[in-house]
Order: C-alpha cells, then sequence, then structure tokens
C-alpha cells in the first residue's frame, strides 16, 4: 500500500505495526492517486462558456486563482499586491500576491456575480469558506456536495463533490469568442 503523508509522523505499538501519520489517506491498487494539481479546473467544451471549477477552501483566507485564469481580463493591482503580500501554501511555500482580476460570472443557478480573485501561482482557483460565510453567507456540505445559503435572501447557490473527496464551486464565464447573449434556456448548467 502507499501512503500520503500530509502530517506529523508518529510511531506506534510494537516493530510489526505499520508507521502511522495523522491524516494519512490509505490507497489500494485500483485507485488513482490524482495530485491536486493535475485536475483540469477549466472547460472551455461549451461554446459560449467557460466554466471554472473553483475548490472551495476552509483554509484559504481570500479568492485566488492562477495566473492563467481569465487571460482575457487585465491584472490590476490590488492592497495586498502593493503591500507586497504572500500567501503560504499547505507545504509552506511562499506566493507573492500579483493582483486580482474582476470577473462578471454566473453561477449554475443562472445567477449573475461578480468575483474578485488574487492572482498567485496557486494549482487552481480557490473560494474561501471563511470569507464567503463572512459576507453574510452559510456554508452548507453534505456527502454529495453543499451549497451557499444567503443567509438575508435565501438563495441558494449549489456546489459538488468530486469522487475524490473535492468540494467544486461551479462558475461560467461568457467565452471571450462568443457572442455572449445566450436566452437563459441555453445557459449550461449543471449536465449540460
Amino acid at each position: 500500500r502507499r501512503q500520503r503523508q500530509m502530517c506529523i509522523r508518529d510511531r506506534i505499538g510494537s516493530p510489526q505495526d505499520q508507521e502511522v501519520f495523522p491524516l494519512t489517506i490509505e490507497q489500494g491498487d485500483k485507485q488513482s492517486d490524482t495530485p491536486l494539481h493535475s485536475v483540469s479546473w477549466k472547460d472551455e467544451s461549451h461554446p459560449m462558456w467557460v466554466r471554472i471549477r473553483t475548490v472551495m477552501d476552509s483554509g484559504a483566507a481570500d479568492s485566488v486563482a492562477p495566473p492563467t485564469l481569465a487571460p482575457q481580463v487585465a491584472l490590476a493591482e490590488s492592497p495586498g499586491s502593493r503591500r507586497g503580500q504572500c500567501y503560504v501554501s499547505a507545504s509552506a511555500g511562499r506566493m507573492p500576491n500579483m493582483g486580482q482580476k474582476v470577473l462578471n460570472v454566473q453561477t449554475n443557478e443562472g445567477k449573475n456575480t461578480t468575483v474578485v480573485y488574487q492572482v498567485a501561482e496557486v494549482s487552481r482557483p480557490l473560494t474561501p469558506v471563511g470569507a464567503t460565510c463572512d459576507r453574510g453567507n452559510c456554508v452548507v456540505y453534505n456527502s454529495q456536495g453543499g451549497f451557499i445559503l444567503d443567509c438575508q435572501t435565501g438563495e441558494r447557490t449549489s456546489f459538488d463533490r468530486t469522487a475524490s473527496g473535492i468540494y467544486e464551486l461551479d462558475l461560467w464565464m461568457k467565452n471571450e469568442n462568443g457572442t455572449g447573449n445566450l436566452p437563459s434556456s441555453s445557459f449550461p448548467r449543471q449536465g449540460y
């Protein structure tokens, strides 16, 4: 069996006992070991829309995305980039805040919204659960996914859980090559 170390090592019992790692995931031979960074987070298969799969991340402080997010959107200076702010990854690597991108997107439910992503050399876009809650929302998780509940309006924005256990929120951007004026019935929601 292969084991992935995610924390500090700990020895147990007798010499016959295997080494145990807190937060260890044991994987069988038939399971794939796909690292998070190799997962495709951008789906450009629809002619009019680009689906961005963001990770609902309880450890993220800001909405952060890689520089390859929305190349047609200008990278603007942000308060964090002016201050020389850096993000610290789970592996303790430091990533400078390169600025921000303001995106006009739609949710799977067809709701138009604007999101601001700080740009850093992360592997894929992250949506911070804490900051989402700070904006007057509740975030609810279950075994299939979950939803963001606007506590004032009662509106729900759903997200899915992947087979590997990652919670992903879909955001849709108009494709830079498309006309961008689709009737709502042709919007590619889940399962398009």
